[in-house]
Parts: C-alpha cells; sequence; structure tokens
C-alpha cells in the first residue's frame, strides 16, 4: 500500500500546485491561507483514501471469513456501525431468502480525477440460520467497454462438491469464479484475496489479474480439502 499512496500523495500535490497557479490577489498576504487551505485539503484526502482502502480491504477479508450464518450476522452488525460505505437489505419473497449488500466506492478520489473508479461489494444470501452463498465483486476503470472486473461467487448449498470454476470468456479484463465451501481455506483464500490498492492507484487496476492476482490459475490448481 506504501506505493499505492506515495503516488496518490504525487498526483494530489501536482493537482493542487496546478489549481492553485496564476495571479494573487493580496500578494503575500494570501500565500498562508492558500496554503493552510491546501494542506487541509490534501490531509482530508489522504484521510478518505486511507479509509476507503481500509474499508475496502476489511470487506474482502471479512468475504473469505465468513462460513456461517451467525458469522455473516456478526459481520452485518459491524457494517451497519461503519461511516464508509453502503449497506442494502433485500427480502426475496418467493424463497425468503435474505440480501445482505455491502458496498465501498473510492467516489471522492474519481470525481476529482485523482483515481480510477473503483467499487468492491460483497452479498451474502441468508435464510434462517443457513448460509446460502457469498459474491465478492470489484470493478475498475472509468470507459464501462474497458472496465475491469472480477466476480466471485461461494455456494454453501449447492454446485460442485470440490474445486473451482473460471470463466474466461472476457480474459484480460473481466473473469468470474465459481466454487463450493467444500474447497479447502488455502483455496477460499486465494479466491477471496482481491487488491484494495486498487482505490488508490491513478489508473485503477487493468486486468483481472490485478484485481485478484492469481485468478486465471485457480481453475488449474483444484485441491482437495
Amino acid at each position: 500500500m506504501g506505493t499505492e499512496l506515495a503516488g496518490f500523495l504525487a498526483v494530489t500535490l501536482m493537482t493542487n500546485r496546478e489549481g492553485s497557479s496564476g495571479p494573487s490577489m493580496s500578494g503575500k498576504r494570501i500565500s498562508p491561507f492558500l496554503f493552510g487551505a491546501l494542506t487541509l485539503l490534501l490531509l482530508g484526502l489522504l484521510t478518505y483514501a486511507l479509509e476507503i482502502s481500509r474499508s475496502a480491504k476489511s470487506l474482502v477479508e471479512a468475504a473469505g471469513r465468513i462460513q456461517s450464518a451467525s458469522a455473516a450476522y456478526e459481520e452485518i452488525a459491524r457494517w451497519r456501525s461503519r461511516s464508509i460505505g453502503e449497506f442494502r437489505e433485500e427480502r426475496l419473497q418467493q424463497s425468503g431468502d435474505y440480501n445482505y449488500e455491502f458496498l465501498v466506492e473510492n467516489t471522492v478520489l474519481h470525481k476529482l480525477h485523482l483515481a480510477a473508479p473503483v467499487i468492491v461489494a460483497m452479498t451474502m444470501t441468508v435464510h434462517g440460520d443457513q448460509l446460502r452463498s457469498i459474491v465478492l465483486v470489484m470493478y475498475s476503470g472509468r470507459d464501462p467497454a474497458n472496465t475491469s472486473g472480477v466476480w466471485v461467487h461461494e455456494w454453501f448449498d449447492s454446485g460442485p462438491a470440490t474445486g473451482f470454476h473460471v470463466n474466461q470468456k472476457d480474459r484480460p479484463l473481466r473473469a468470474t469464479v465459481d466454487f463450493s465451501s467444500a474447497v479447502s481455506v488455502t483455496q477460499r483464500q486465494k479466491a477471496f484475496a482481491m487488491n484494495p490498492n486498487c482505490f488508490l492507484r491513478i489508473r485503477g487496476c487493468g486486468t483481472a489479474d490485478a484485481i485478484l492476482p492469481g485468478v486465471w490459475q485457480l481453475g488449474a490448481s483444484n485441491e482437495q480439502p
């Protein structure tokens, strides 16, 4: 994360320098004011960037950690109290399942053109005391036609007994991964190990492998739990 923060800091400083160039309204008297204002702006942006990156990392780690409905409900309680990110709840009428969605995006950074738009979202489907599935997605890019992304879906009530199915149709930009909860802990962690540093990169993460390192090897390295 250090390299991404250093790059973000350099871009922010350059942006502020370019934005503040030009004639001064009151000579030297306004310089301390401008310096103080720009310093506060920079600190605010860095604080926001750090919190966004930490929230994304927390969400990614939660996806690989949750293995039961009780753990899902604990995570729901934690995310409801967060100031960063969005939380949505939906009841599916036909099945009676509940979808709980958590979403983090770097809205401020990409609107200021300090980083590419990046979004990470986790959806948990729960029915009473049964965890049905977990979906973790991350997308990065300004141009819809060239947006990179990874969709990872873990099934708890169906799906193959072991192993992964990796859809490579849109390689190298996008990948989808499906697997059963019967896989090993090591493989599960690899499948959910998305890169939170994408949120701080000027150009985001341009390929599926940059978002989820090793994504194309998941299907070739099926491991018994």
